[in-house]
């Protein structure tokens, strides 16, 4: 019984040990799995910034066309009336 009880008083502060080693490492992943998340959170934030920029800037591209089709539509009927 001796045997045991020394066996069991080495053990315990071993697998104390790794308890805390593996509680300390999960800790570790948990904080690099958040701040990854947050860079990726980040970085879609910036991204979804910059598609409503450019879609804004479309929408500025299209009025801009659309104005300059109705100009050259213009200009080619007063030439059309020059003519005829």
């Amino acid at each position: 019984m001796d045997h045991l009880a020394s066996t069991i008083e080495v053990l315990v502060p071993v697998i104390s040990a790794v308890v805390l080693g593996l509680r300390k490492y999960r800790c570790d992943v948990v904080n690099t799995l958040r701040r990854e998340c947050q860079e990726w959170q980040d970085r879609s934030n910036a991204l979804s910034e910059e598609l409503k920029e450019l879609r804004d800037e479309v929408i500025e591209l299209r009025k801009e066309n659309h104005s300059l089709r109705a100009y050259l539509a213009s200009r080619l009927g007063e030439e059309v009336g020059k003519v005829g």
